[in-house]
């Protein structure tokens, strides 16, 4: 009988601790207007602080700020917190409305190059006479970079997701409600749109999670756990790589006159990682076939088997190393037919970077 033993070896990869950038559920906020990025004082009034380092902009216009959650009437959500929703005309401070948490790491370099960014979020859509009339406005989130962390300056957008709450289906007259990435486009050298094909649910707050491995330059996302894309380059400019801040922020559209649609999010999370370690592969006998392995993969990762009947002398499997094109289960995939012919042998599986 056949004999099949498995060892692996890590190839350059020393995993890193994971670690929590950042996680709020918004519970030690305090409800009202200009409680996550803070406003200044104002007459007799007193300043408002900002809240766990949030900056942001339009500060003391109620442009955002915390809901409890008597306010947003979601039962279990408790606090949340809101971007936009006030029509009242923006007179200072420009037609887009943020709040930002500032990050500043570098995953790739200390080692927990996958950052997962997660949210709750839900639309709240504009109230009008009628839905052509109504003012809308985008909402997006978004990953800047920090150049300064690589010896430049300032900071640069690198991708992110839209909601868009303004285009008008031409026979419905209904918004939309469509879900875009926003990317570095190089064939047009600058930032573009690219329609997921998936849309949103108004009055609902829906998970979304953003996933970017920093090393590969690769990124995925998924919308209540639907794929709005896949291992898809991630920012191909020449700002540096590297997680700045998230920024949450509001497009109006109609020149200073924002519409009272509103973005809802919460339980907002940011988490970084090493790749999952390489594990113990599917291993199935194929009768009159031979052996078959099949292996988890990360998408931009080189992986090699190797093979050996003695453990003195290893030899490749597959033809050498090959570049993984998706993260998805287990895509690696090898058939050893010549495994019919030796009473044993073993395999190891290599992977290494990009």
């Amino acid at each position: 009988m056949l004999a099949f033993t498995l060892c692996f070896w890590f190839a350059l990869l020393s995993a890193a601790a994971a670690v929590d950038y950042y996680e709020t559920g918004f519970e030690n906020f305090t409800p009202g207007p200009d409680r996550i990025a803070g406003a200044p004082a104002s007459g007799t009034s007193p300043a408002v602080p900002a809240t766990d380092s949030w900056t942001g902009s339009h500060a003391g216009q109620d442009r955002s700020g915390i809901m409890a959650e008597s306010s947003h009437a979601l039962p279990g959500l408790g606090n949340a917190a809101y971007l936009g929703g006030s029509t009242a005309a923006i007179f200072s401070g420009g037609s887009t409305i943020f709040v930002r948490r500032i990050l500043n790491r570098q995953p790739a370099v200390e080692g927990n190059e996958i950052v997962t960014i997660r949210a709750l979020v839900g639309i709240k859509d504009s109230s009008g006479l009628t839905p052509q009339l109504t003012t809308r406005d985008n909402f997006e989130i978004l990953i800047y970079g920090n150049n300064a962390l690589s010896g430049g300056s300032g900071s640069t957008v690198l991708g992110g997701i839209q909601f868009d709450n303004t285009q008008l289906s031409t026979t419905s007259g209904l918004p939309y409600k469509a879900i875009y990435r926003y990317f570095w486009n190089p064939a047009k050298n600058a930032m573009d749109y690219s329609y997921t094909s998936v849309d949103f649910v108004y009055d609902t707050m829906q998970s979304l999670e953003i996933r970017i491995n920093y090393r590969t330059n690769k990124w995925s996302a998924y919308f209540q756990s639907v794929p709005l894309f896949s291992d898809l380059d991630f920012y191909k400019g020449s700002a540096a790589l590297n997680l700045g801040s998230i920024l949450l922020q509001c497009k109006v559209t109609s020149t200073f006159l924002p519409g009272s649609n509103y973005l809802l999010f919460d339980d907002l999370s940011i988490a970084a990682e090493a790749p999952a370690a390489v594990i113990v592969p599917e291993l199935s006998w194929l009768r009159g076939t031979g052996v078959q392995l099949r292996w988890l993969q990360e998408a931009g990762y080189r992986y090699e088997i190797r093979q050996s009947d003695t453990l003195g002398s290893w030899r490749t499997a597959t033809g050498g190393a090959a570049t993984a094109a998706t993260s998805t289960g287990f895509t690696g995939l090898l058939t050893d037919t010549s495994a019919l012919s030796v009473p044993r042998r073993y395999y190891k599986l290599i992977r290494t970077f990009p």
